[in-house]
Protein backbone atom coordinates (compact mmCIF):
# COMPACT_ATOMS: atom_id res chain seq x y z
CA UNK A 1 0.00 0.00 0.00
CA UNK A 2 1.11 2.91 -0.43
CA UNK A 3 -0.47 7.04 0.30
CA UNK A 4 -0.28 9.81 -2.62
CA UNK A 5 -2.01 12.50 -1.08
CA UNK A 6 -5.80 11.99 -0.94
CA UNK A 7 -5.35 8.56 -2.93
CA UNK A 8 -4.77 4.96 -1.69
CA UNK A 9 -2.92 2.87 -4.22
CA UNK A 10 -3.06 -0.69 -3.99
CA UNK A 11 -0.78 -2.63 -5.99
CA UNK A 12 -0.93 -6.47 -6.81
CA UNK A 13 0.97 -8.56 -9.05
CA UNK A 14 -0.46 -10.93 -11.85
CA UNK A 15 2.20 -12.95 -13.73
CA UNK A 16 4.71 -9.97 -13.34
CA UNK A 17 2.81 -7.54 -13.88
CA UNK A 18 1.43 -4.32 -11.57
CA UNK A 19 -2.29 -3.26 -11.21
CA UNK A 20 -2.83 -0.25 -9.73
CA UNK A 21 -5.80 0.99 -10.04
CA UNK A 22 -6.46 4.74 -7.53
CA UNK A 23 -9.16 4.48 -5.23
CA UNK A 24 -10.48 7.73 -4.56
CA UNK A 25 -11.98 8.15 -0.87
CA UNK A 26 -13.29 11.64 0.53
CA UNK A 27 -11.56 11.20 3.79
CA UNK A 28 -7.47 10.99 4.15
CA UNK A 29 -6.39 7.22 4.57
CA UNK A 30 -5.79 8.10 8.35
CA UNK A 31 -9.52 9.19 8.84
CA UNK A 32 -11.00 5.77 8.07
CA UNK A 33 -10.36 4.64 11.28
CA UNK A 34 -13.27 6.78 12.81
CA UNK A 35 -16.26 5.77 10.74
CA UNK A 36 -15.23 2.00 11.46
CA UNK A 37 -14.32 2.60 15.18
CA UNK A 38 -17.62 3.88 14.97
CA UNK A 39 -19.37 1.12 13.32
CA UNK A 40 -17.82 -1.18 15.64
CA UNK A 41 -19.33 0.37 18.34
CA UNK A 42 -22.74 0.86 17.30
CA UNK A 43 -22.37 -2.98 16.91
CA UNK A 44 -20.96 -3.81 20.28
CA UNK A 45 -24.29 -1.07 21.50
CA UNK A 46 -26.93 -3.65 19.66
CA UNK A 47 -24.81 -6.73 21.08
CA UNK A 48 -25.62 -5.62 24.60
CA UNK A 49 -28.87 -4.87 24.20
CA UNK A 50 -30.15 -7.75 22.67
CA UNK A 51 -28.31 -9.51 25.85
CA UNK A 52 -29.27 -7.92 28.18
CA UNK A 53 -32.83 -8.45 26.64
CA UNK A 54 -32.95 -12.02 26.43
CA UNK A 55 -31.25 -12.08 29.89
CA UNK A 56 -34.58 -9.93 31.14
CA UNK A 57 -36.72 -12.42 29.22
CA UNK A 58 -35.28 -15.62 30.59
CA UNK A 59 -36.41 -13.78 34.65
CA UNK A 60 -39.54 -12.90 33.64
CA UNK A 61 -42.03 -15.89 35.03
CA UNK A 62 -43.68 -17.54 32.41
CA UNK A 63 -47.30 -17.60 32.68
CA UNK A 64 -48.63 -20.64 34.54
CA UNK A 65 -51.84 -22.72 34.38
CA UNK A 66 -54.15 -22.90 37.55
CA UNK A 67 -55.64 -25.48 38.55
CA UNK A 68 -58.07 -26.76 41.46
CA UNK A 69 -57.45 -29.07 44.30
CA UNK A 70 -60.58 -30.85 42.51
CA UNK A 71 -59.15 -30.90 39.17
CA UNK A 72 -55.78 -32.53 40.43
CA UNK A 73 -57.69 -34.99 42.98
CA UNK A 74 -59.27 -36.67 39.26
CA UNK A 75 -55.65 -37.29 38.27
CA UNK A 76 -55.12 -40.66 40.84
CA UNK A 77 -53.90 -43.32 38.92
CA UNK A 78 -52.23 -44.48 35.56
CA UNK A 79 -54.93 -44.30 33.54
CA UNK A 80 -55.88 -40.61 34.44
CA UNK A 81 -52.53 -39.53 34.78
CA UNK A 82 -50.85 -39.09 38.55
CA UNK A 83 -50.56 -35.21 39.33
CA UNK A 84 -49.21 -34.05 42.57
CA UNK A 85 -49.00 -30.60 44.65
CA UNK A 86 -46.01 -29.23 46.34
CA UNK A 87 -45.73 -25.82 47.85
CA UNK A 88 -48.67 -24.49 45.84
CA UNK A 89 -47.53 -25.99 42.45
CA UNK A 90 -49.38 -28.33 40.67
CA UNK A 91 -47.18 -31.28 39.11
CA UNK A 92 -47.73 -34.21 36.63
CA UNK A 93 -45.30 -37.13 37.43
CA UNK A 94 -46.71 -40.41 35.60
CA UNK A 95 -43.94 -40.19 33.46
CA UNK A 96 -41.66 -40.24 36.11
CA UNK A 97 -43.71 -43.60 38.16
CA UNK A 98 -41.74 -46.30 36.84
CA UNK A 99 -37.85 -44.30 37.83
CA UNK A 100 -39.20 -43.75 41.65
CA UNK A 101 -36.78 -45.24 43.72
CA UNK A 102 -39.14 -46.40 46.06
CA UNK A 103 -40.91 -48.32 43.66
CA UNK A 104 -44.65 -48.03 43.07
CA UNK A 105 -45.31 -46.40 46.79
CA UNK A 106 -45.45 -43.44 44.99
CA UNK A 107 -48.54 -43.72 43.74
CA UNK A 108 -49.95 -43.78 47.55
CA UNK A 109 -49.63 -39.47 46.69
CA UNK A 110 -51.24 -39.63 43.42
CA UNK A 111 -54.42 -36.68 43.49
CA UNK A 112 -52.67 -35.52 46.68
CA UNK A 113 -50.05 -33.04 48.38
CA UNK A 114 -46.64 -34.77 49.19
CA UNK A 115 -45.86 -32.48 51.87
CA UNK A 116 -47.34 -34.89 54.32
CA UNK A 117 -44.84 -37.48 52.40
CA UNK A 118 -42.18 -36.08 52.80
CA UNK A 119 -42.40 -35.04 56.05
CA UNK A 120 -42.87 -38.92 56.66
CA UNK A 121 -40.19 -39.79 53.80
CA UNK A 122 -37.99 -37.45 55.20
CA UNK A 123 -35.24 -38.50 53.19
CA UNK A 124 -36.88 -36.28 50.52
CA UNK A 125 -35.67 -32.95 52.60
CA UNK A 126 -32.15 -33.96 53.41
CA UNK A 127 -31.32 -31.80 50.26
CA UNK A 128 -32.90 -30.01 47.75
CA UNK A 129 -32.31 -32.83 44.94
CA UNK A 130 -35.80 -34.28 45.04
CA UNK A 131 -37.38 -30.78 45.19
CA UNK A 132 -34.81 -29.58 41.82
CA UNK A 133 -36.18 -33.04 40.35
CA UNK A 134 -39.91 -32.85 40.84
CA UNK A 135 -39.79 -29.19 39.04
CA UNK A 136 -39.26 -30.91 35.77
CA UNK A 137 -42.24 -32.28 35.76
CA UNK A 138 -44.30 -28.94 36.82
CA UNK A 139 -47.67 -28.30 34.81
CA UNK A 140 -48.81 -25.18 36.58
CA UNK A 141 -50.11 -23.67 40.08
CA UNK A 142 -52.98 -24.64 42.55
CA UNK A 143 -55.41 -21.50 42.15
CA UNK A 144 -55.29 -18.98 45.05
CA UNK A 145 -57.56 -19.87 47.76
CA UNK A 146 -57.65 -23.80 46.23
CA UNK A 147 -56.60 -25.67 49.64
CA UNK A 148 -53.70 -28.29 48.81
CA UNK A 149 -55.93 -31.58 47.87
CA UNK A 150 -56.39 -33.92 50.54
CA UNK A 151 -54.63 -31.11 53.08
CA UNK A 152 -58.30 -30.45 54.55
CA UNK A 153 -60.66 -32.74 54.99
CA UNK A 154 -64.62 -32.52 53.84
CA UNK A 155 -66.87 -32.34 57.06
CA UNK A 156 -67.08 -34.95 58.90
CA UNK A 157 -64.32 -37.56 57.09
CA UNK A 158 -61.00 -38.27 57.75
CA UNK A 159 -58.30 -36.88 55.09
CA UNK A 160 -56.45 -39.94 53.96
CA UNK A 161 -53.12 -39.16 53.21
CA UNK A 162 -51.92 -43.06 52.32
CA UNK A 163 -48.41 -42.69 53.59
CA UNK A 164 -49.53 -44.35 57.03
CA UNK A 165 -46.58 -42.65 58.92
CA UNK A 166 -46.18 -39.50 61.09
CA UNK A 167 -43.69 -37.33 61.79
CA UNK A 168 -44.82 -38.57 65.67
CA UNK A 169 -43.22 -41.92 64.49
CA UNK A 170 -39.74 -41.18 64.90
CA UNK A 171 -40.35 -40.34 68.55
CA UNK A 172 -40.45 -43.88 69.79
CA UNK A 173 -37.17 -44.80 67.07
CA UNK A 174 -35.19 -47.47 68.70
CA UNK A 175 -31.54 -46.49 70.40
CA UNK A 176 -28.51 -47.39 68.20
CA UNK A 177 -24.62 -47.91 68.97
CA UNK A 178 -23.34 -44.60 69.68
CA UNK A 179 -20.09 -45.35 67.51
CA UNK A 180 -22.33 -45.31 64.60
CA UNK A 181 -21.65 -42.81 62.39
CA UNK A 182 -25.50 -40.95 61.42
CA UNK A 183 -25.76 -39.75 58.14
CA UNK A 184 -29.62 -38.72 58.63
CA UNK A 185 -31.90 -38.92 61.59
CA UNK A 186 -35.60 -39.23 60.14
CA UNK A 187 -35.61 -41.62 58.55
CA UNK A 188 -32.40 -43.49 60.58
CA UNK A 189 -29.49 -44.34 58.55
CA UNK A 190 -25.77 -44.88 59.77
CA UNK A 191 -22.74 -46.88 58.76
CA UNK A 192 -20.36 -48.23 61.43
CA UNK A 193 -16.60 -46.54 61.42
CA UNK A 194 -13.85 -48.76 59.34
CA UNK A 195 -11.75 -48.85 63.15
CA UNK A 196 -14.59 -51.27 64.62
CA UNK A 197 -14.98 -53.10 61.83
CA UNK A 198 -11.60 -54.44 61.37
CA UNK A 199 -11.78 -55.22 65.13
CA UNK A 200 -14.14 -58.28 64.51
CA UNK A 201 -14.31 -60.94 61.88
CA UNK A 202 -17.48 -60.90 61.82
CA UNK A 203 -18.99 -57.66 61.94
CA UNK A 204 -21.76 -57.77 65.25
CA UNK A 205 -25.27 -56.84 65.02
CA UNK A 206 -25.03 -53.41 66.65
CA UNK A 207 -22.34 -52.39 64.46
CA UNK A 208 -24.27 -53.42 61.19
CA UNK A 209 -25.24 -50.97 58.55
CA UNK A 210 -28.56 -49.17 59.40
CA UNK A 211 -30.59 -48.66 56.00
CA UNK A 212 -34.25 -46.99 56.70
CA UNK A 213 -36.61 -45.43 54.71
CA UNK A 214 -39.11 -44.58 57.70
CA UNK A 215 -39.11 -45.09 61.32
CA UNK A 216 -38.72 -48.43 63.02
CA UNK A 217 -42.11 -49.81 63.17
CA UNK A 218 -43.54 -51.08 66.44
CA UNK A 219 -44.23 -54.31 66.61
CA UNK A 220 -45.70 -57.25 69.41
CA UNK A 221 -43.49 -60.17 69.51
CA UNK A 222 -46.19 -62.19 70.37
CA UNK A 223 -48.00 -61.22 66.88
CA UNK A 224 -45.28 -61.33 65.01
CA UNK A 225 -42.25 -64.23 63.81
CA UNK A 226 -39.44 -64.03 61.63
CA UNK A 227 -38.40 -66.48 58.84
CA UNK A 228 -34.84 -66.78 57.75
CA UNK A 229 -34.46 -68.57 54.05
CA UNK A 230 -31.55 -69.17 51.67
CA UNK A 231 -29.97 -71.87 50.23
CA UNK A 232 -29.02 -74.52 52.57
CA UNK A 233 -31.78 -73.71 55.09
CA UNK A 234 -34.67 -75.65 55.37
CA UNK A 235 -38.20 -73.97 54.16
CA UNK A 236 -40.14 -72.59 56.85
CA UNK A 237 -43.53 -73.38 55.44
CA UNK A 238 -42.71 -76.91 54.65
CA UNK A 239 -44.48 -79.93 57.25
CA UNK A 240 -42.61 -80.67 59.95
CA UNK A 241 -39.65 -78.10 59.63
Amino acid sequence: RKRAGQALLVRRTFSGRTWAPPLRTGLPVGLWGIPVAAALLLLAMLHSATAANAKTARKQPKEEREYTSDEVAQHDSREKGVWVTYKGRVFDITKFLDEHPGGAIIIQAAGKAIEPFWEAYSVHTVSDLAAELLEGYAIGRLREGSAAPCMVAPAGEKCAMGSGTSADDYDAEIQRHPSLIVLSKKPYNAEPPSEDLSKHFVTPAELSFVRSHIHTPKLDPKEWKVEVTGLGLPDPTAKGS
